[in-house]
């Protein structure tokens, strides 16, 4: 999902000040690496209660399902709308291959996020991954990433609810 705000900024998000606004596209990703059986595709508004599930699936296994807020109208309004908030890619996969690990649909949809990345001429792409994720720390820095917290001492900052809204209250 590229995105600019909201509860799933940063996940796998584009910063806004590195693109401009991405079109959103119905056309599947075709890529010539990949020959499994499962497709790439732009989401579409009918999605939109797959991908909240998904994003509690994440949660779950992050251990922070209590701070999953967003609903699946939220998610229409805020990427179907006319001026959307996000994009995301949907991974259509068989049923016999929705258990397994391993058979190239994650690495997919990073390179499907990668290539938009890039046609679109961002400087980068730029997402969180906890720290006790091994399996995907090591995955991403396979790939190229840099680990911003080991090289640069980055640290990943968040205002949300109580203190947003003090925040937004000092507002001259």
């Amino acid at each position: 999902m590229l995105s600019s705000h909201g509860p799933w900024s940063g996940r796998f998000g584009v910063k806004l000040s590195d693109l401009a606004t991405l079109p959103v596209s119905s056309q599947f990703v075709l890529l010539k690496n990949f020959t499994m059986k499962f497709r790439i595709r732009a989401a579409r508004e009918t999605d939109c209660i797959d991908i909240q599930r998904m994003i509690m699936e994440l949660a779950v296994y992050e251990k922070m399902a209590d701070q999953v807020k967003i609903s699946h109208e939220e998610l229409q309004r805020d990427g179907f709308g006319p001026n959307p908030f996000y994009q995301c890619f949907i991974a259509e996969v068989p049923e016999e291959l929705k258990s397994e690990e391993g058979k190239g649909v994650g690495k997919a949809l990073m390179a499907s996020v990668a290539r938009v990345c890039v046609e679109q001429q961002c400087v980068r792409l730029q997402f969180s991954v906890l720290d006790w994720n091994k399996a995907s720390l090591d995955f991403y820095m396979s790939k190229g990433a840099e680990d911003l917290t080991m090289e640069e001492g980055w640290h990943v900052l968040r205002f949300r609810d109580a203190a947003l809204k003090k925040l937004a209250d000092e507002a001259p």
